[in-house]
């Protein structure tokens, strides 16, 4: 029984390790509806892996907010079609809150031409707050769909 007691005594620290916030991030999956405001960037490398970057409006149980949406998939994976971004369809996303990546409007990337800009309004937006900090989501690829009218 002390063995137990013992062995129990040394586990303790590592469990409450593993629970301790300062280290760990909830990575709860929310549904949301979202539509795509722009591309930030795009990366496309079979070998590696792909991952397009967006600006979106997020809406959420709690309201609507302008988010950062980094969609990572496979290498032969698709990216949503063009025409379902350009023609600013509605989808349905799970998405994981990733602080770590969260960045002020100011530092948010869009390119200087608007073809990867889908609401012209999303690029003043971001100029008009430039201390703003946009909230950052990975997308959960697979689970990707669009929203139902």
């Amino acid at each position: 029984m002390t063995r137990l007691l013992a062995a129990l005594a040394l586990l303790l620290p590592l469990g409450l390790a593993a629970q301790n916030p300062v280290f760990v991030t909830p990575t709860k999956n929310v549904v949301a509806k979202v539509s795509i405001m722009a591309i930030s960037t795009s990366i496309h490398q079979a070998f590696a892996g792909n991952q397009d970057t967006y600006l979106a409006d997020v809406a959420l149980k709690d309201g609507h907010q302008t988010a950062r949406l980094i969609d990572r998939y496979s290498g032969n994976g698709d990216p949503i079609r063009r025409s379902i971004l350009t023609d600013r369809k509605q989808l349905v996303m799970h998405l994981i809150r990733k602080p770590s990546c969260d960045m002020v409007s100011s530092s948010f990337f869009l390119g200087r031409t608007d073809y990867d800009v889908f609401d012209t309004a999303s690029r003043l937006a971001l100029s008009q707050t430039p201390d703003a900090v946009i909230p950052c989501y990975l997308v959960v690829h697979d689970h990707t769909k669009l929203a139902k009218n």
